[in-house]
């Protein structure tokens, strides 16, 4: 019997979700390891770092917007 996993729940990579966001690898890793950015929350197959696309899209669109760099200052 084969389950099918929904598209929004696909697994992504550390690679895939820096693609998607923008952010760098590097910058994923270190949110990941110390906790020091704002990033989407990932889980752990063994060893491998995967990220649910429902989790990062989910994340990307509670991120603020601003239309202009005082606002990003004043928040």
């Amino acid at each position: 019997m084969t389950t099918t996993v929904p598209a929004t729940d696909r697994l992504l990579t550390v690679q895939d979700v820096a693609d998607l966001t923008g952010q760098s690898v590097s910058t994923l890793n270190r949110a990941r390891v110390y906790g020091t950015s704002n990033a989407p929350a990932y889980t752990k197959i063994g060893r491998s770092v995967r990220y649910r696309l429902s989790t990062v899209q989910a994340w990307i669109a509670n991120q603020r917007e601003y239309h202009h760099t005082t606002q990003q200052q004043a928040a």
